[in-house]
């Protein structure tokens, strides 16, 4: 089996996040290190703070005897039949070892490979680099996908256990680790982490990305305070601007956008509010399904219903009601509303206008034709033909493979047939195409009624096989 690397090199700017960067640094260096979950929703940046901390930038890189591997617990193994179970902690420990034999590291591998489980080999070796004056600092990124997948809860605990005497482990959970539930929410080991919510980023932090964009496109000056307020401090929309901005320029006159004229009042801004609005269409989706799969804990029908005040107007401190409390504090730590101060009066208020109109078309406008009660969502099959909404859920790539897949079903498509069709780029790697399918899978994985899966065929490429035909 093919593991994953184990550091992957990140091409996106990355500014902000300096205190929590700052502590896990001290955490990780102190005599008694520290462990680190990193709390956030999806695409606030946690995969970006393990790149970093992987990164030759890294400060921990200055350290010789660290050794630092990286893991996606929720990767998907692309040579691995799609009715077969991965077993994480198995590519876990492949990961483990080839770092190690990259950084020359003497091991007793005899005495690892004889251990009786895959559990006690990843603690060999990581008792192994201790007794060696390494220490090992294991970056787990989507840890819940481990926790749902491991079949004994009471083995992965004794695990971590057993890691955190000898290791330091930084994970990201969309959840606090007390929210996953089962035997680890219940176990103590969870007081051993150090938990840090990820929110929005900085003012500070957003500043220095807008000046950043503002080397490339001299003429964004005069709108840098319409951009922060578009973007909101999300990171990904951050990130999602530099993309627009490209897009807007090929879109104008060639010198528009490098010209000092300013850009506020014309067509070029509103261009740019859309495209960054269609750029944001994967963290608005991923922000509505959380906003429909809410905790226990919160009134789904209260917190809706503060969205709907905060879409008209942004509600004072001083007007929060006790009841509202829980509701705001999940919306807060889910990066969908933040705290300001306007015409200086502190209020909260949704973190983009951008957002803010994505959440009006589907909390205040009710569907031409309501559909039947219990009616399945998100997709609606006439054949072989899937409509929306599921669409509006992918990105447009994974769009146009399932589009793809569902026009070649039952078909066997090579990889490179998906490069030069898809992707109109045969020269591509096909790592592309990996985990554009390990992504669909997933979201195929989430639709009922079933739309189909999509299968190996082992040194072939894949087939997709529609629901009911296999």
């Amino acid at each position: 089996m093919s593991y994953p690397q184990s550091y992957p090199q990140s091409t996106h700017l990355f500014y902000g996040r300096e205190n929590i960067m700052r502590e896990i640094v001290r955490g990780v260096m102190a005599t008694e290190p520290n462990s680190f979950v990193l709390v956030g929703a999806s695409r606030i940046g946690k995969t970006a703070i393990l790149r970093h901390l992987a990164s030759e930038q890294s400060l921990l890189r200055q350290k010789a005897t660290f050794v630092i591997a990286q893991f996606d617990c929720a990767w998907q193994a692309p040579d691995v039949d799609q009715g077969s179970k991965v077993d994480r902690l198995e590519a876990l420990l492949g990961v483990l070892t080839q770092q190690v034999r990259f950084a020359n590291i003497e091991c007793n591998w005899p005495e690892i490979e004889g251990q009786a489980t895959v559990s006690r080999r990843i603690w060999q070796l990581a008792y192994q680099l201790n007794q060696q004056e390494h220490r090992l600092i294991l970056l787990l990124d989507n840890f819940a996908a481990l926790v749902n997948q491991v079949p004994d809860p009471i083995s992965l605990i004794n695990l971590l256990r057993l890691l955190m005497a000898e290791a330091v482990l930084i994970v990201t959970t969309e959840q606090p680790l007390y929210d996953l539930g089962g035997e680890l929410a219940a176990s103590p080991l969870i007081e051993l982490f150090t938990q840090r919510f990820l929110g929005l980023l900085e003012p500070e932090a957003t500043q220095t990305w807008l000046i950043a964009y503002q080397q490339q496109f001299a003429s964004l000056q005069p709108i840098v305070g319409t951009l922060a307020e578009l973007t909101g401090r999300h990171p990904f929309l951050l990130r999602k601007l530099g993309d627009s901005l490209a897009e807007v320029e090929q879109m104008l006159p060639l010198d528009h956008l490098t010209r000092s004229e300013p850009l506020i009042g014309s067509a070029a801004l509103t261009l740019l509010r859309l495209r960054l609005a269609e750029h944001g269409r994967p963290l608005f989706m991923a922000l509505w399904q959380h906003l429909q799969n809410p905790p226990l804990y919160i009134d789904p029908n209260n917190a809706l219903s503060l969205l709907e005040q905060l879409l008209f107007t942004p509600l004072a401190a001083r007007q929060l009601t006790h009841g509202q409390a829980s509701s705001l504090n999940w919306l807060i730590n889910l990066a969908v509303v933040t705290y300001s101060e306007r015409i200086g009066v502190p209020s909260y208020q949704i973190f983009s206008p951008l957002f803010a109109e994505f959440l009006t078309n589907r909390l205040t406008r009710p569907p031409a034709h309501p559909p039947p009660v219990n009616a399945p969502y998100p997709s609606i099959h006439r054949g072989n033909v899937v409509e929306e909404p599921i669409y509006e859920q992918m990105t447009k790539m994974e769009a146009a493979l399932l589009r793809y897949f569902l026009n070649h079903s039952q078909s066997i498509v090579s990889t490179e047939q998906l490069l030069t069709d898809v992707w109109k780029r045969p020269d591509s790697s096909t790592r592309r195409v990996q985990e554009a399918i390990r992504r669909l899978r997933l979201q195929l994985e989430q639709q009922t009624p079933p739309i189909g899966i999509i299968e190996n065929e082992r040194g072939r490429g894949y087939r997709f096989v529609p629901a009911g035909q296999s």
